[in-house]
């Protein structure tokens, strides 16, 4: 074995290169993200009395969580590393779009609907997690980037 997990640390078999590391830990974390992100949109799915086509997961920073046009629920890579108080607001965000496009007060009844304490799932994202997933992208927050519209 390659790797071995152990109180939380990642040891690496020496004679790996730094790219092959890097390669595996990607690999790995793609991994986690599908089962991961697939069990809870199939959870709230479910709640929500919505259907999604495919998952996607992608490593880019300047969306949430999101639904194409064929109901596909794309979702960042990095948030795998969140918290699941952080990804299930993620998740419910990019469902309740299959039902409702915009940002309306429909909108966020269905999402707080399912998940009561949204808004503070925002907050404590905002607090912990915002600048790894969403640097740059031209809002001074996610609330301002979620709430826009």
């Amino acid at each position: 074995m390659e790797f071995k997990f152990r109180n939380n640390v990642i040891y690496v078999n020496s004679n790996l290169s730094e790219t092959e590391v890097n390669t595996k830990i990607i690999a790995m974390l793609v991994d986690t993200a599908y089962a991961t992100f697939r069990k809870k949109l199939n959870r709230f799915s479910k709640m929500m009395g919505v259907k999604y086509g495919e998952l996607m997961v992608f490593d880019f920073r300047d969306h949430f969580a999101y639904v194409n046009r064929f109901n596909d629920v794309i979702a960042p890579l990095r948030a795998i590393m969140m918290n699941d108080f952080v990804i299930d607001a993620m998740l419910v965000h990019g469902l309740a779009h299959i039902e409702y496009k915009e940002h309306s007060a429909a909108f966020y009844d269905l999402v707080e609907n399912t998940l009561p304490d949204y808004r503070e799932r925002l907050k404590a994202f905002e607090d912990n997690g915002y600048d790894a997933l969403f640097k740059d992208n031209g809002y001074n927050s996610l609330s301002e980037m979620l709430l826009a519209g």
